[in-house]
């Protein structure tokens, strides 16, 4: 693939990545339990796909590997905390061990309610998001650098752990 067509998606998948934020923010503030446009596992939405695309023709012993790696380890984070939010709004991500007095005190304590918790985890959401866009812009350095001397068939499908994201 030549290196502009590589950049024009790896743009494109920045921008499904900036839109897939823009679904989780509002989903966040305005306490909507779910939405159908937010896709959950890594490997649906935009960038996972471009990621998955272009992981599988990567040579582990180039030079723009650990920066795909990096960029691959950043968005598995992403897409667990937002699992982790909708664990929160579906009561599955709640302590079951919380009986009695105690569950009164996680309602009365505004720092152990599930909606703070559900705001922590976005505000981490956000912060993981930037280090991806550090990540992606560092990445696009590389690739604009080396270019596709660097991506070599190398007749995996695609590496196993971006298989293993859900």
């Amino acid at each position: 693939m030549a290196p502009n067509a590589l950049l024009v998606r790896l743009h494109e998948a920045k921008k499904g990545h900036l839109r897939w934020i823009g679904r989780v923010e509002e989903l966040v503030q305005n306490n909507l339990s779910d939405s159908p446009l937010i896709e959950s596992s890594g490997t649906e939405c935009a960038l996972g796909k471009w990621l998955i695309h272009e992981f599988k023709s990567i040579d582990r012993n180039s030079k723009i590997f650990n920066a795909f790696s990096a960029v691959d380890t950043f968005h598995k984070e992403l897409h667990d905390l937002y699992l982790d939010i909708l664990a929160l709004k579906s009561g599955k991500g709640q302590n079951k061990m919380l009986f009695g007095m105690q569950r009164i005190v996680m309602w009365w304590h505004p720092t152990l309610s599930v909606s703070s918790q559900i705001k922590k985890r976005y505000h981490l959401l956000k912060k993981k998001s930037e280090e991806l866009f550090a990540a992606l812009d560092i990445l696009e350095g590389a690739l604009s650098m080396h270019g596709t001397q660097s991506l070599k068939y190398t007749g995996r499908v695609a590496s196993d752990d971006v298989l293993q994201r859900s």
